[in-house]
């Protein structure tokens, strides 16, 4: 942009120093092509910057629901890994397998969203250079890992 200024000013320099119609000079003509396609050159790049932007949100918020459910697949496979076995009484016993159905139910409600994660996550992998989606093909191996 810098360098279109000084070359509209080098131009309107010569332009005043010629004895012809300024409007009807090439070099005008020509200046003002340039103008256009530094206009739709601009116009492109601020496009390609939206869908830049854009890109980047959705990879953030999906890397967020990753890490998400990650966390919760985690804390329940710590939980299982940590919890002793049922109590003897019957009374304790019930109330910990009531929770532990509790908690199962509530993962298995997000098998939907998970699911729909790792498809989300593998399109995006699918569309994109390797390089590019590394943190992403990472965290939904873990996720599908975790979860099968």
């Amino acid at each position: 942009e810098k360098s279109a200024r000084k070359l509209n000013k080098a131009v309107d320099d010569v332009l005043q120093q010629s004895a012809t119609d300024i409007n009807e000079s090439p070099l005008h003509r020509k200046r003002q092509e340039m103008n256009q396609k530094i206009r739709e050159a601009h116009a492109t790049a601020r496009e390609k910057d939206n869908k830049l932007q854009a890109l980047m949100r959705q990879v953030k918020r999906l890397l967020g629901d990753l890490d998400d459910q990650l966390s919760q697949v985690n804390d329940f496979r710590a939980e299982l890994k940590t919890n002793q076995p049922f109590e003897a009484l019957p009374d304790t016993a019930d109330k910990q397998y009531a929770d532990f159905v509790k908690k199962c139910q509530a993962l298995d409600n997000q098998e939907k969203t998970i699911e729909s994660l790792l498809a989300t996550g593998q399109e995006m992998i699918e569309q994109c250079k390797p390089q590019d989606v590394l943190g992403v093909s990472e965290r939904v191996k873990k996720l599908r890992e975790r979860w099968t």
